[in-house]
């Protein structure tokens, strides 16, 4: 763009040249643009997809934990602990 301003009028491009270096720009642009927004929308697929993933994965962690917990302290009978007997022989 800046041979559009030289002081000698031969050395500036002609309207093909411009019109052919604008679109080389706007389809540069708008690759970029286009696989930028690509990448977005793998990475929000993605996001959702493990987001998914681990709140299922707490949910049955969750269940287990509280299960298991729940069975031990209210269906299990209680450990009985070991008594210690002294018998008492002075006769």
């Amino acid at each position: 763009m800046k041979q559009c301003w030289n002081a000698d009028p031969s050395k500036r491009p002609d309207i093909d040249t411009l019109y052919d270096e604008i679109e080389k720009m706007w389809k540069n642009s708008y690759d970029k643009n286009y696989t930028n927004e690509s990448n977005i929308l793998e990475y929000n697929q993605n996001f959702q997809t493990n987001s998914k993933l681990i709140s299922s994965t707490v949910h049955s962690l969750s269940k287990r934990i509280c299960g298991i917990s729940l069975t031990d302290i209210f269906m299990r009978p209680p450990i009985l602990k070991p008594v210690l007997v002294v018998s008492n022989t002075m006769a």
